[in-house]
């Protein structure tokens, strides 16, 4: 004989179900929503090391540009990451937002992404163009994407002149004159 649920336990065990059901879908939703927001954080961590190299370059800002982005690890990276970069932040719109800023870039950072272009071209064998097309989204995804400000800063002192770009890539790059050291 098949026993029937009493109607009032089989309503509060549907209750009890949707409401852990909601539960359930919030704490996804929240999880998710979190993702979203630290989406770059959170991919470049899975997709990173768990330790950051130190890059140290010397010579001109030119040369020291192609030192780093001629780094088969370097160049590989910045290379695979554009496309995930470019979704949020379109060469065009990069290339625009380089245009109208240029005149208040140094010329030491302007002849640096030059080098890392020049560096990350010959590396890979790709155009030139293509490599600067992944330098401007690289140098401005954060910029453009997450801040309204300067994501990189630069030390003068009597031993040389610094450059610290933004930690990207899981890799932190000083730059200084005559192979100074920060």
């Amino acid at each position: 004989m098949t026993v029937m649920p009493d109607i009032k336990t089989f309503f509060f065990r549907k209750k009890l179900l949707i409401l852990f059901s909601c539960i359930l879908l919030c704490l996804l939703g929240s999880v998710l929503a979190v993702a979203y927001y630290f989406r770059t954080p959170v991919i470049l961590y899975f997709a990173g090391e768990k330790a950051y190299p130190v890059i140290t370059v010397s010579g001109t800002w030119e040369e020291m540009g192609f030192q780093l982005g001629s780094r088969p690890d370097f160049a590989k990276r910045i290379h695979q990451l554009t496309p995930m970069f470019a979704k949020a932040c379109p060469y065009e719109k990069a290339r625009d937002y380089y245009n109208r800023i240029q005149s208040l870039i140094s010329g030491s950072i302007q002849e640096q992404m030059n080098g890392l272009a020049r560096g990350e071209a010959e590396i890979l064998n790709i155009p030139f163009e293509e490599a600067w097309k992944d330098i401007l989204v690289w140098n401005f995804f954060i910029t453009i994407t997450y801040m309204k400000g300067c994501t990189a800063f630069a030390v003068s002192t009597e031993k040389g002149a610094f450059l610290a770009h933004k930690y990207l890539l899981g890799i932190s790059v000083c730059t200084g004159r005559r192979g100074n050291r920060v």
